[in-house]
This record gives C-alpha cells, sequence and structure tokens, in this order.
C-alpha cells in the first residue's frame, strides 16, 4: 500500500540580518515542549512503525538493537587521572547498562575497585539531574564536580573528600561550562557566570570570569582575578602548575584565543598580575603546564597545529616570558583541536592525537620533538582525548572504532594496556575496516572507509 508522509508545515518566518533576508519556516519545530510539535512527532513515529512494522524480522531487530546499546561504558571526555600516594588514581563518570544517570566514580591504579562518589539520582530520582564536569585535585584526596538538573547545564560547583566520601559546604552557583584547577589542596581557580543581582537579566549568560575560591569560604566573598574589562563572549580556561607557582588563563573566542600568565604567592593567591604570552585575533591555542614549561598548541602560522614551548623558570623569579622554541612542526595531519585534550606531557615525553584521513594515530615524541613511537593501532581508530596525573610516566587515552565503542586505554614505556572496555555481544573480528579512495568535485581524492 502506498505511504504518504505526514505533512510538515511551513510558517512565513523570515528574519533580516546585514540587509540578507533568510527564511526559516521549519523554525516552529524548535520548541518541542508545544503540542504542535508533539503531534508532528507522534505522526513522524507512527508513520514510521507503520512501514518498520510490516517488516517480518521487525522484533527480532528491535530487540537485538536495543540489547546492543545497553551496555556499561565509561565516557570518555569525563576521565581524569591523578598521582595519590600510592599511584595513578582514575576518576570518570561511569554509566550502568539501563541507567538513567552515569554516576561519578574512581579507583586506585589501573585494575583497582570502582568505587562510586557521587550518584546524581540522589539529587532527583526522577533522573533529570546530571553531573556536567569533574577537576580532581592533583593528589586526588578532593574532586570538585558540577551538578545541574533538568538539562540545562546550569551546574552547581560542589567539592568532596575522596577517602571519605564526605561532601563539604561548597555550593557554588553560575558554574555552567566551568574550568577549574587546584591550588595544592587549600582552594582553587574557577570560572563561571556573574550571581544574580550584580549584573543585568540579560547578562547573566556572559562575562564568565575566573575567580579564587578558599575552602570554606563564602563563594560571595570570591575575589575575581580575571577577565574585568575584557569581551563579556570568552570563555577562559585556567590552569595551575604541580608546585603552585604558576597560573595560565586562556581566554578562548569563536576563531582565536589569548594566553596570559600570572605568578602565585601563596600568602595572597588572589593577588596576580597577568601577562601576555599570546594576544591575537586570527588563530586559536591549547596549553599544557609542566612543571616551569608552558607548551603550547597553535595554529600559529600553522593551520593544522604545532607545539611550541616557553621557559618559565626565570618569569617565576621575577624576569620576563622569554621568547618560544618550536618542539614539534606543523605536519600533514591535523593535531590541532579544542574539543578534546589532545597533547599531553608526560614524564619526559609528549603524547599528540593526529587527524589523518579520517583515522586517528597517537604519537610520542621526546621533549625535544624526536619522534620516539608511532603506536600501531591495526585499523581504523577514532582518539578521543589523552590524559595523565601530575609526576606520573604513564598516559592514558580514549579510543574507539567502527565495530567498537569507546575504550580506555594505558601508554607506558612503549606498552599498551586495556583499562576498560564495553561488554558486547559481538565478535568484532568478523569485520574489517579499509579505507578507499575516491576523486572529487575539487580535483582531490577523498578518503572513505568500508
Amino acid at each position: 500500500m502506498p505511504q504518504k508522509y505526514p505533512d510538515t508545515k511551513r510558517d512565513p518566518v523570515i528574519d533580516e540580518v546585514h540587509g540578507v533576508k533568510i527564511e526559516d519556516p521549519y523554525r516552529w519545530l524548535e520548541d518541542a515542549t508545544s503540542e504542535r510539535v508533539r503531534e508532528w512527532v507522534d505522526k513522524q513515529n507512527e508513520f514510521s512503525l507503520s512501514v518498520m512494522g510490516d517488516y517480518s524480522g521487525f522484533e527480532q531487530v528491535k530487540e537485538r538493537l536495543w540489547n546492543l546499546y545497553k551496555y556499561d561504558y565509561i565516557m570518555v571526555n569525563f576521565f581524569q587521572v591523578t598521582r595519590a600516594k600510592k599511584g595513578p588514581r582514575l576518576f570518570y563518570l561511569f554509566r550502568k547498562a539501563g541507567s538513567n544517570q552515569p554516576v561519578l566514580c574512581y579507583q586506585d591504579g589501573d585494575d583497582g575497585q570502582r568505587e562510586v562518589l557521587f550518584d546524581p539520582m540522589s539529587v532527583s530520582e526522577e533522573g533529570l539531574a546530571s553531573i556536567d564536569w569533574l577537576v580532581p585535585s592533583k593528589d586526588g584526596s578532593l574532586v570538585a564536580f558540577g551538578v545541574s538538573e533538568g538539562g540545562t547545564e546550569k551546574s552547581i560547583l560542589h567539592v568532596m573528600r575522596v577517602d571519605t566520601k564526605e561532601l563539604l559546604e561548597e555550593r557554588i552557583p553560575q558554574t555552567k561550562w566551568c574550568s577549574l584547577d587546584w591550588l595544592h589542596n587549600d582552594g582553587f581557580y574557577y570560572s563561571r557566570y556573574p550571581l544574580p543581582g550584580t549584573v543585568s537579566d540579560e547578562d547573566l549568560n556572559y562575562y564568565h570570569h575566573v575567580y579564587y575560591h578558599r575552602l570554606g569560604d563564602d563563594y560571595k566573598s570570591d575575589v575575581k582575578v580575571f577577565g574585568e574589562g575584557r569581551p563579556k563572549t570568552e570563555h577562559p580556561g585556567v590552569e595551575t602548575n604541580e608546585e603552585g607557582t604558576l597560573l595560565v588563563v586562556g581566554s578562548h573566542r569563536f576563531i582565536s584565543s589569548d594566553l596570559h600568565v600570572a605568578r602565585i604567592d601563596p600568602k595572597s593567591p588572589a593577588e596576580l598580575t597577568f601577562i601576555p604570552v599570546i594576544e591575537t585575533e586570527s588563530f586559536d591555542n591549547a596549553s599544557r603546564l609542566n612543571g616551569d614549561q608552558l607548551y603550547v598548541m597553535t595554529q600559529d602560522e600553522a593551520p593544522n597545529g604545532r607545539i611550541v614551548r616557553y621557559d618559565l623558570s626565570k618569569f617565576i623569579e621575577g624576569g620576563k616570558i622569554p621568547s618560544r622554541e618550536t618542539i614539534i612542526e606543523e605536519g600533514e595531519g591535523v593535531i590541532f583541536g579544542v574539543q578534546y585534550q589532545r597533547f599531553e606531557v608526560f614524564g619526559d615525553k609528549i603524547a599528540v592525537i593526529e587527524d589523518r584521513n579520517a583515522s586517528s594515530y597517537l604519537k610520542i615524541f621526546d621533549t625535544a620533538g624526536k619522534l620516539v613511537d608511532d603506536v600501531d593501532f591495526g585499523t581504523h581508530v577514532t582518539l578521543y582525548q589523552v590524559v595523565t596525573g601530575s609526576g606520573l610516566d604513564s598516559l592514558y587515552f580514549g579510543m574507539g572504532s567502527y565495530f567498537s565503542p569507546a575504550s580506555h586505554h594505558k601508554y607506558e614505556a612503549g606498552k599498551r594496556k586495556t583499562i576498560f572496555t564495553p561488554d558486547l555481544d559481538i565478535d568484532s573480528s568478523q569485520f574489517k575496516s579499509e579505507q578507499v579512495w575516491y576523486p572529487s568535485r575539487m580535483a582531490r581524492r577523498s578518503p572513505c572507509s568500508c
């Protein structure tokens, strides 16, 4: 029987931007709470089921897909590592098959027992609360994390003592998309939006600035240390070194970012004088602090990205910021990216994720920029991020492929070890990925994986 698609109405919506008229007839579909949209979704579902329901194997396929989607996993972009007293301590968000929300967990060592620190279901039995971000202290004894409700990502900052699972009194609002790093275990630098009543309602989602918070203090008294007078749409990222002598702030905009650095006086950590390292409107940057060495992945004269280094040892003593030196030159593959952490300094090595021809590669360099290892995964993969803890000689990374969901691995002394991989009822050895090339309209060959 011929099927008739449900009708989708077009509304006469026209915007004019810089003198250009832009039609947007389906804008009404953006309001998922409206009765009109609900009716449209119901009709679409009814139509889909009327077609698929005629297939004799529909129920079997439905059951098989449902079972494949139900598996335990660790979220790739919520995986952090610290150096605790007995070695690596891993923090992550773990979601058990069938659960509404992932829970905050930690474990000591690669094979340690998983311990649940915080379950957002304890805040909302309806499953409407979620953990938005997490940052452990450098020794893993404390962890800060953001909790929001209803999918708003309007986080409230919490702090917990890990060994006792004790929630401290901190409840700091307006920490949506918070960037945070610890100053020893006394306090932390963090970013947040303005508190209600300090700006107009229209500006509550702008002016994302950096503050210093000492544990136990009233957050309303936190001192703003960076952001005043800067563009209100910037999004800052903060990082301290293990010694607690340096704070780096990256001010990110749409296509560019600045880097500023300040010396930290342990007696007055909120009194900072920032010095610009990079100020630009033309390219983006991402940084990592390793002791008194500042490594920067930059697109300056390198669209694919290169890594430069600033030796800040003399700056800490009161000197000027020295000229940079290039450590890893730009190559054919793309190494730059800000969505996930794409490079890391661990021990005397630098790990870099390189994307080339629709696949990821993990490259290991020494700190002089010499390639010492090109990790072979044997198939086309996607690497999500690389992380380590201060003082560790090991590296952790997330990886997925066409035939397996995201798993987590460790790299140490040239060897790779699997830390966690989802348990699925599927034999991936029956499948093979092959890359082929096709001519494109731009007279270039384009890769395609089959």
